[in-house]
């Protein structure tokens, strides 16, 4: 958690997880801003914790222009517990989802 120094007259404490979710729906934003109905992009997390990808999951599913653009799937054996609503959470591999049609997010841990 980084916070503030306590000599300022008010403190702000962010929460890391949160920070990393902020930074890629600020990226998403950028990079889709000029290109929505121009096909397909595909998003791939490598290397994340599994809190910072669901930090960025539920970060992408509150925000009002990412999330009716971008199909979210995560895998169930690792994200299924975590209260992301079911649309979300997938049986599938990257592989199969790699063939939609829409803005796909996929991800995988390191």
């Amino acid at each position: 958690m980084l916070k503030i120094p306590s000599h300022r007259k008010s403190a702000i404490v962010f929460d890391a997880q949160y920070v990393i979710g902020k930074v890629a729906t600020s990226f998403l934003r950028e990079e889709l801003r000029h290109d929505v109905d121009s096909g397909t992009a595909r998003f791939v997390l490598d290397g994340l914790s599994i809190s910072q990808t669901v930090a960025i999951a539920k970060a992408i599913l509150s925000d009002p222009f990412l999330a009716p653009l971008i199909d979210l799937k995560l895998p169930k054996s690792l994200f299924d517990s975590f209260g992301l609503p079911d649309d979300v959470i997938t049986e599938r591999n990257a592989t199969y989802l790699a063939l939609g049609g829409t803005v796909i997010w996929l991800t995988t841990t390191g």
